[in-house]
This record gives structure tokens, C-alpha cells and sequence, in this order.
């Protein structure tokens, strides 16, 4: 299936992938034939690791990264998910980083007896294995999750941003999202130094992130009114700067109307959407 709606629709299956509401829709709606016998919890990790493989296979290592993380959100000591995130991260030059995830995961009981087979087995052990992770006391509801070290290190990069630090600025925001992935603005900062030195590599990953987390919040995030339609306009903005005009209609007019009311840039988006949208033609 995941395969079918890739070559019929690369961003449609996007957009299915990361809304609950719609995938719901979609396979209680009998676009497949058949709904599934379980709830969308059940099932729904599953079918992003397998996207998340898909897209490894087809060279989109940013979007498997999205959907393998995703995938690890709902469903976190599985080791299989755990062992395709290091797959993806080695396979997209990341072979540091994506040590450092794999035994990280080995504080969860599942992956640890995992790894540890595979060391006894293969002789493989990725280094030291941290101590099995300690039940944590449950935020409660509605509280905010602290930023910690990661927001501290952004904020830091935010300055140097207006003192024209460039270079600086994404080395400090590079270091907060490599502590906390969900840390969105971050990503949207790194999203907009890929605007200003038109860097593709660094815009396709991080102006995309933004926008996953933006589309499927995690839990605890602090949401802006404005979080939707900011995201969008910003990869928008990104893909104007890279001339991928097609992309820049699509993400600009989602960007209007997902704005909320007041929302400043509103008419600068409808314009820069019709003229992306008609030079796309």
C-alpha cells in the first residue's frame, strides 16, 4: 500500500502519515478495502516504521528520520524501531549520532536485552549501555515540559542571529536540537539561516522538521496559535530561495490557511503564494 501511494502521491502520503485524523479517515472512510481490526494507536507506529524503510530505501533520509522518530514518540523500547533509527542516521552520514541514539535506547528493557544479545552473539556492541532507565514521575496534565539545556543553548543562538554570527548560530542551534529534537523553535531558527545562505542540505532537514512537529505536536509542547501557519511559510520561504516553486505554492498557501486571525504575514503569504503558484505553472 505505502508503496502504491508514493508513486501515485509522495505528498499526500506525507500528509497521511503525520495526521492521526486523517489516516483515521482514510482507512475507516474504506479507502483501502478493509479498516484495520485495531485502534489507530495499535497500528499506527508499525506503519511509520515501514514508511520509515520505504523512504530509506528510496534515498529520503530526512522524511524516514521524521517517520522512524515518530514511530519511537508512540512506541519507544522497540528495537526494531530503535535499530532502523541508527540504520537511517548511519546510512545519512551520521554514524556518530547515530551510535549515540542506539545506546541511548538501551536505558529501555526491551532494547537492552536486544543489544546485549547482539554483543554476545555478533560482537557488536555499540559501547558502554546506561543503566536501565528509572520509572520517571508523569508530567501532569496540561504542564509544560522544560527546555533544559536545548532551549538554553537556542536562546543563545538567537543572539548571535542579531549580531550576524551566522556560522555561530547554527553551530548552537545544531547542538540544541541534537539535545532535544522536538525542540521547534530551534528548528525554525535553522530553517531561517537556510533562508538566508540558501544551504539546501540544512533547509530540507530542519525546515521539514519544523513543519512535522508543527503538524504533530509532542505531547507537553507549548502551542502557538500561529505554530501551523509559520512552519509552512517558513519551508515556503526556504523553497522560494532553492527556486522549487512547485513546493513554495503548496507550503504557502497551507500557511494562509492555517493563519490565525491577526496573524501579521497574512497578506505577504497570499501574495507570495499566487506568484510561486503562478510562475509553477
Amino acid at each position: 500500500m505505502l508503496e502504491r501511494l508514493y508513486s501515485m502521491d509522495p505528498a499526500g502520503l506525507e500528509n497521511l502519515l503525520f495526521s492521526s485524523s486523517r489516516l483515521e479517515k482514510y482507512f475507516r472512510g474504506g479507502s483501502t478495502g478493509k479498516a484495520p481490526d485495531k485502534g489507530l494507536s495499535a497500528w499506527r507506529p508499525d506503519l511509520l516504521y515501514n514508511a520509515a524503510e520505504m523512504f530509506r530505501r528510496n534515498g529520503r533520509s530526512a522524511l524516514a528520520r521524521r517517520c522512524i522518530d515518530m514511530a519511537l514518540s508512540l512506541k519507544a523500547d522497540c528495537p526494531a524501531f530503535n535499530f532502523a533509527r541508527w540504520r537511517i542516521r548511519r546510512d545519512a552520514g551520521d554514524a556518530a549520532g547515530a551510535k549515540k541514539d542506539l545506546i541511548k535506547s538501551a536505558a529501555g528493557p526491551r532494547t537492552r536485552a536486544f543489544l546485549t544479545w547482539l554483543d554476545a552473539a555478533l560482537d557488536l556492541a555499540p559501547g558502554p549501555l546506561p543503566a536501565p532507565a528509572a520509572p520517571g514521575k508523569p508530567l501532569e496534565k496540561n504542564a509544560v515540559r522544560d527546555g533544559g539545556l536545548s532551549k538554553k543553548l537556542s536562546d543563545e543562538g538567537v543572539e548571535l542571529i542579531t549580531k550576524n554570527d551566522l556560522a555561530g548560530a547554527q553551530a548552537l542551534l545544531t547542538r540544541a536540537v541534537a539535545e532535544d529534537g522536538e525542540n521547534f523553535e530551534a528548528r525554525m531558527d535553522l530553517c531561517y539561516l537556510a533562508i538566508k545562505t540558501g544551504d539546501v542540505q540544512l533547509g530540507e532537514e530542519q525546515c521539514g522538521e519544523a513543519v512535522f512537529l508543527a503538524v504533530a505536536p509532542p505531547k507537553h509542547a507549548v502551542i502557538s496559535k500561529d505554530r501551523l501557519s509559520s512552519a509552512f511559510y517558513s519551508r515556503g520561504l526556504f523553497y522560494l530561495t532553492t527556486g522549487n516553486k512547485t513546493a513554495a505554492c503548496g507550503d504557502l498557501r497551507r500557511a494562509a490557511s492555517e493563519a490565525p486571525p491577526g496573524w501579521p504575514p497574512a497578506v505577504e503569504t497570499l501574495e507570495r503564494a499566487e506568484k510561486a503558484c503562478a510562475a509553477a505553472k
